[in-house]
């Protein structure tokens, strides 16, 4: 049982990342920078998701 909570967790984050990959380079692709967009929108939508997945209290 445990496993499939945690898997499914980490599929949540996984997924979250993606979306976030490419809706930052479709966005900001445009924008002439010496940074990939899709990267930093991988980091921030995982770590949105991480943040409401793995919460603390």
């Amino acid at each position: 049982m445990f496993k499939k909570k945690y898997f499914d967790r980490l599929r949540f984050i996984y997924g979250c990342g993606v979306i976030g990959g490419v809706t930052a380079s479709m966005f900001f692709g445009w924008i002439d920078r010496s940074v990939d967009m899709q990267t930093i929108g991988i980091v921030i939508g995982a770590g949105a998701a991480t943040l409401t997945e793995f919460t603390r209290v």
